[in-house]
């Protein structure tokens, strides 16, 4: 009965839909505006200045909270008219019905005002809508976990519903994380949910959007919301080290990774080396600088377009094959020259042998160079038959042997210490002149070492000029 007193009123009021003033003309297109609850409803209503002069004209609605024009301000020349867009948007907890509101035009002239009543029939396209979408948070930095809590509220007094509400994350409009949930909203009740989201290294810095939507079992959309939040910059890196050896080698893997959420992200990599290190040096990949601090070498590498959660490796090995060859060299050096200084030897000398019949003398030098005791030395020399042993002789007297090759002498010593050394000697006649001269063989000898018998020949014949 109320509802009908209401519309018999307006309509007698607003017969010709029309409200006249001495100064401006408002008017609606209808007695009855149709308006969704909880959506964003447009209406035209059209102002004529109807003086003879211009004038300019504030527009005005009662209750205003529903009610918002496109221009609030309007100047209109003698008899000019302009249509207005009004926006009407109800919010969700609005009741269903008749609405009645008023619209003010009040001249900037005169002072005067001019209304006109309109009804809205409020209608309710969904029971269901998002009635609360919030977070706890609004700017959050790593390790941070964001809340979306959500309430979605049913105005059907008798029907529970199912529903799904999705929500989505976007950065730069790329869907990044989604969640979908499905519930059953009890009659004339509501009902929050909540998603947790840890805010990890994945998420970039920068400012992301969340869309919360509410379907029906048929998928139609029955509400939507948006929220928005930040995520802190942060620059990190993680540096992991590990080294392995070889045979002959040390491999070093350096693991570096994008632990921030900074995208395209650029590290530098050191290493510091001991400077001798520096010839056996070999990286997979080059440095891009080196340098020698003290007795360390540093070595820089740039790694570059890391995004976060990416890592990047790099490799390089010290080899010890250099240094193992020069060691070898050098412990090869000193064994042959310990080898072939460091042991007993027989020096034959004597000056040359022009062939002219004349004594001469021949020294034999043996010396014991080696770092122990040597015993049973036998040193046999060969005289040619081109020439003829004198038998007389200035220290120890060999043993003496004719053969068809010449003279065999042979000497007998018993021992002979570390550095000791013993001279003999004999002296030859030559029977012939030879061109060039006569030339002596190298003398023979023997030894007991440490371990076992040694034969020898002389490393050399020395002739000495006198």
């Amino acid at each position: 009965m109320k509802r009908y007193v209401i519309i018999t009123s307006f309509i007698l009021l607003a017969i010709t839909n029309l409200v006249l003033a001495q100064n401006a003309e408002l008017s609606a297109p209808t007695e009855i505006i149709a308006v969704y609850i909880g959506q964003v409803n447009q209406a035209e209503i059209v102002l004529r200045n109807t003086k003879d002069v211009t004038d300019s004209f504030t527009l005005s609605a009662y209750p205003s909270q529903w009610i918002s024009f496109d221009r609030y301000g309007i100047t209109l020349g003698p008899g000019e008219a302009t249509a207005i867009v009004m926006r009407i948007e109800p919010p969700r907890t609005a009741e269903k019905g008749l609405f009645e509101i008023a619209i003010t035009a009040k001249s900037v002239l005169t002072n005067e005002s001019t209304s006109i009543a309109i009804l809205l029939d409020l209608r309710r396209e969904f029971d269901l809508f998002i009635s609360k979408s919030s977070l706890n948070k609004q700017i959050l930095k790593l390790g941070d976990n964001l809340i979306v809590n959500t309430a979605i509220t049913n105005l059907n007094k008798q029907t529970p519903r199912n529903v799904i509400i999705t929500t989505s994350i976007f950065k730069d409009n790329l869907l990044i994380e989604k969640f979908d949930d499905e519930i059953t909203v009890d009659p004339d009740s509501s009902q929050t949910i909540s998603n947790s989201i840890g805010i990890k290294n994945t998420l970039v810095f920068g400012n992301y959007k969340i869309k919360v939507q509410l379907e029906d079992k048929l998928n139609r959309v029955l509400d939507e919301k948006e929220l928005f939040f930040t995520v802190q910059k942060l620059e990190d890196f993680s540096k992991e080290r590990t080294s392995q050896f070889g045979l002959f080698y040390l491999t070093t893997v350096v693991k570096v990774a994008n632990i921030g959420n900074t995208p395209d992200s650029t590290y530098l990599v050191s290493e510091s080396l001991p400077s001798y290190f520096g010839n056996f040096f070999f990286p997979e990949i080059e440095p891009k600088s080196e340098e020698v601090k003290g007795n360390r070498i540093v070595y820089t590498w740039e790694v570059t377009g890391l995004d976060p959660g990416q890592s990047a490796t790099l490799v390089y090995q010290v080899r010890f094959t250099g240094v193992i060859a020069t060691v070898l060299a050098i412990a090869l050096g000193l064994y042959l020259f310990n080898y072939f200084y460091y042991k007993p030897h027989v020096m034959k000398k004597h000056p040359p042998l022009v062939g002219v019949p004349k004594e001469e003398v021949v020294h034999l030098h043996v010396r014991n160079r080696s770092r122990h005791e040597i015993k049973n030395i036998t040193v046999k020399d060969r005289v040619p038959q081109l020439a003829r042993v004198v038998k007389k002789f200035d220290t120890v007297t060999p043993q003496i042997k004719l053969t068809t090759r010449g003279t065999l002498l042979t000497w007998k010593i018993d021992k002979l210490g570390p550095g000791e050394e013993r001279i003999l000697s004999y002296r030859i006649i030559p029977v012939m002149e030879v061109p060039g001269g006569i030339k002596l063989p190298k003398a023979h000898f023997s030894y007991e070492g440490r371990k076992h018998h040694i034969d020898r020949i002389a490393e050399k014949v020395v002739e000495k000029i006198r």
